[in-house]
Formats: structure tokens, C-alpha cells, sequence
């Protein structure tokens, strides 16, 4: 179930992604979430969703010849 809403996040960077909507799509409580996606990558389940923009983002400046 977490994986599903991890996936989600992935898929849907460049929308707004609400902890309450990821964590009913896990099935789980905003706490539970936020501790399983803690216990995994060490961030909480908001700095996951940042982390992931932000990675996304390196991503497509670095295979991109478009100005920033």
C-alpha cells in the first residue's frame, strides 16, 4: 500500500500532494505515513515529497538545453 502512494508522489511531482490524500491512499493515518516513509528514507513524509520535486527537477535541468 505504501509503495502505491510512493508511486503516486513520483507520478504527480508537478501537482499539489496533501499528506491526508497520500496517506488514505496507503490505507494508513497521516502518523502512520510519516513514520513509515521516515523509518525507510529517514525524511518525513513532507521532506520525501520535497526531496522528490527537487530530485525531479535536477533531473530534467540536467537532461535539458533549456534556460532555468
Amino acid at each position: 500500500a505504501l509503495s502505491g502512494a510512493l508511486d503516486y508522489v513520483r507520478a504527480h511531482l508537478d501537482t499539489p500532494l496533501r499528506l491526508p490524500d497520500l496517506a488514505a491512499r496507503a490505507g494508513l493515518s497521516v502518523f502512520q505515513l510519516d513514520r513509515r516513509i521516515r523509518d525507510l528514507f529517514g525524511l518525513s513524509a513532507g521532506q520525501y515529497v520535497t526531496r522528490a520535486r527537487i530530485e525531479h527537477a535536477c533531473n530534467r535541468l540536467r537532461r535539458s538545453d533549456l534556460p532555468i
